[in-house]
């Protein structure tokens, strides 16, 4: 259910024009101050209009920057690693459990059932 909020707007705007999800140094804390608003407010808002917190969001965006990157031959040569990197995870340990969190596969899984 959506609510009308425009911090909540302006979330979005930040992930739609701005991508700060693939910042890997991205957290509540850093988007609140750049909201102006606090972390737990911003946090409420989030849950509220998507039944999702944070975390869950931002982890979901980057997997989908995954999958893109993994259609897109400019990133033949990347491992698959390097990609998450580039998708905003910071280790290989969250990259792996959060891609396999939101696609039931591990990337290479992924890579060998959808990406030619």
């Amino acid at each position: 259910m959506y609510i009308e909020n425009p911090h909540f707007e302006n979330f979005v705007r930040l992930i739609k024009t701005e991508k700060i999800h693939l910042d890997p140094l991205l957290n509540l804390d850093v988007v609140a101050e750049r909201l102006e608003i606090s972390a737990n407010y911003l946090s409420q808002i989030i849950n509220k209009n998507t039944g999702r917190t944070f975390c869950d969001i931002i982890g979901k965006l980057r997997v989908e920057e995954i999958k893109k990157m993994l259609d897109n031959t400019q990133y033949d040569k990347y491992t698959l690693l390097s990609i998450g990197l580039e998708a905003g995870f910071n280790s290989k340990s969250v990259f792996y459990r959060t891609f396999k969190k939101h696609t039931r596969m591990t990337p290479t899984e992924y890579k060998e059932k959808f990406v030619s």
